[in-house]
């Protein structure tokens, strides 16, 4: 199960020495299931493909500015 964690870059920014409140999101993508019948190189690189475009999606309902400079939320 793919799992995107948004916000933490606010709880403690890079370089940062301590965390400090902040909201922070998870969103968890649909189950990927493995085919058990399918063992190969093939399958392994399906997997990676599968995973790679779910943490995308859930990427891309990251937080967006809006125009009048609030933060809008376009989640599932």
């Amino acid at each position: 199960m793919p799992a995107w964690i948004d916000g933490t870059d606010e709880a403690l920014p890079r370089g940062g020495i301590w965390i400090r409140p902040a909201k922070v999101k998870v969103r968890f993508g649909r189950l990927i299931h493995p085919n058990t019948q399918e063992k190969n190189r093939d399958e392994q690189e399906r997997l990676s493909l599968e995973v790679l475009s779910a943490f995308r999606h859930l990427a891309c309902l990251e937080v967006e500015p809006s125009l009048n400079g609030n933060k809008e939320n376009h989640s599932l």
